[in-house]
């Protein structure tokens, strides 16, 4: 680490070991000289810290904005299909850190764009002042789909469009990992977003006053918050949340605050209907943030047989095929992004199982070691797997499951997950002495850690569980010798699949998506 200090300078540089180039290193450490009384003081690079403030600098902004003028971007709509040929044209510049030349056009991107175009917009036209609880909203959204990928990629873009509109994308995920140039290490939460911004009292009082003085509004987007309640209950850790309900309960009309994050408890968490101390450590003596004034959104996430979202991430070449190679890899991956991505990068037979699956590897050791949580894992499983006993009959003919009979038989149409009164019906079987009520938090936590999918809450439970892929199904209840011998030719199948967009995108999602 090596620090300068020249006048009002003070650039820290931090070099950590998974750079690669220093072409990537210079641009991602690039920072701005401090000026008396200009907000973006400085750019925090996303992608050099594991937890992490952003804000695009001074000369991030004007590039891109430059390069928008150029390629004649925004001149007809605001729109999200405008923000995803935004991301298209810039990302091959490689300017902005974490804006990368792809886009994945699915439900679940299209709506968050929305959302973040709606929340800035009505900011900007002053809509929110004297209201409270209207600029704040909780967006909950499964692992993998894509969301923080959105919305770093946001960040660097909404300066283009509306400039008087300060982006700050703020991540508590793996908060713990790297502590060199860590804002929030030693900081709460508006402590830090105003040392990027260069306030220096660093009050929200003092925040409001320099927004307010320079005519500018904060959009505050703080991503993967239900990290942040597996931390001690520290004083800085509790006054983050106690910022935060500040945060919904203001009327200045400047700031807007979108809280996100992956876990299915999460709206529990914010309104303290959890008390399980023991996996959340943060909840103990933690503010109710009022799911009134955090309302929470669900984010779509593709069910493990919408292959349509999935279409949208291929983008496979039309033909008789492709109806094929959609099933090969939905079947593999329940249609998420990040595991479509992993199939490209983990080209050697096997590693993607182990990667992507938490029963082949040692990861899945803390969920398991819950007797009742595995028994309950189990009879979801084994229930799916019965109810839906004639189409696996027709995937496994003779018994053995086929590759080609997987990309034949139309599974993406037939599957039926299970309702939530026959899951109760198997915690019945399997609870014994535990209580009723704590169904719900094992079948979140077994969702949060990818090996269920929750769909359609109704009444403060889901509607329907899904597993993670059929291939969890498949692997479930199938022998042990089956499933080895059956993977060689799976992968087969699936190293078939065009993936040639992928392909050139693989090199640039390596760095810039992180743990999107």
């Amino acid at each position: 680490v090596s620090t300068q200090r020249n006048g009002d300078r003070d650039c820290k540089i931090v070099l950590h070991r998974h750079f690669r180039t220093f072409t990537m290193f210079r641009r991602l450490c690039t920072h701005v000289k401090s000026r008396q009384g200009q907000v973006l003081l400085r750019n925090r690079s996303f992608a050099s810290m594991s937890r992490t403030v952003y804000t695009p600098s001074v000369e991030v902004s004007g590039l891109l904005k430059q390069l928008s003028e150029q390629q004649r971007l925004f001149r007809t709509e605001i729109s999200p299909n405008a923000i995803f040929e935004a991301i298209d044209t810039l990302g091959p510049h490689r300017v902005a850190p974490g804006l990368v030349g792809v886009s994945y056009r699915t439900q679940g991107h299209q709506q968050l764009f929305d959302i973040l175009l709606n929340y800035s917009q009505t900011l900007r036209d002053d809509e929110y002042l004297d209201t409270r609880g209207v600029a704040t909203a909780l967006l909950v959204g499964a692992k993998g789909i894509g969301k923080t990928t959105s919305l770093i990629a946001f960040t660097n873009i909404l300066p283009i469009f509306n400039p008087s509109v300060i982006p700050v994308y703020v991540s508590f995920n793996n908060m713990n990992l790297i502590a060199d140039d860590n804002l929030l290490r030693g900081n709460t939460l508006l402590q830090a977003v105003c040392t990027v911004l260069g306030v220096e009292k660093r009050t929200p009082s003092e925040l409001i006053e320099a927004l307010e003085r320079r005519g500018k509004y904060l959009l505050l987007m703080v991503d993967e918050l239900d990290q942040l309640y597996l931390e001690d209950p520290t004083e800085i850790n509790r006054g983050t949340l106690s910022e935060l309900a500040f945060l919904g309960d203001q009327s200045s009309g400047r700031i807007s605050t979108l809280l996100c994050g992956s876990s299915a408890a999460l709206p529990n968490l914010v309104t303290r209907n959890f008390n399980d101390f023991d996996e959340w450590p943060l909840l103990r003596n933690a503010p109710n943030l009022n799911g009134t004034k955090y309302s929470s959104r669900r984010v779509y996430t593709a069910s493990p047989v919408d292959l349509e979202d999935l279409d949208a991430i291929l983008q496979l070449p039309e033909g008789p095929e492709k109806i094929k190679n959609l099933r090969r890899v939905g079947f593999a991956t329940g249609c998420r992004v990040r595991l479509v991505q992993r199939i490209v990068r983990d080209r050697a037979q096997g590693d993607f199982f182990q990667a992507c699956f938490p029963e082949e590897s040692t990861q899945s050791y803390n969920t398991m070691k819950v007797r009742v949580r595995k028994d309950l894992l189990a009879g979801i499983l084994q229930e799916l797997r019965s109810k839906n006993s004639g189409l696996f009959k027709d995937l496994c003919p003779n018994g053995v499951p086929s590759p080609d009979r997987i990309a034949e038989v139309p599974w993406e149409e037939r599957f039926e997950p299970l309702r939530w009164t026959e899951v109760e019906s198997i915690w019945r079987d399997v609870a014994h002495n535990e209580p009723r009520e704590d169904i719900l938090k094992h079948v979140l936590h077994l969702s949060d850690r990818s090996w269920l999918m929750t769909k359609n809450i109704v009444a403060s439970v889901p509607e329907h569980i899904y597993p993670s892929s059929l291939y969890t199904v498949l692997n479930a209840t199938e022998p042990k010798s089956v499933m080895e011998s059956f993977r060689g030719p799976f992968w087969n199948g699936l190293m078939r699949v065009p993936f040639a967009l992928l392909q050139n995108v693989a090199v640039n999602i390596n760095y810039e998506v992180g743990n999107a």
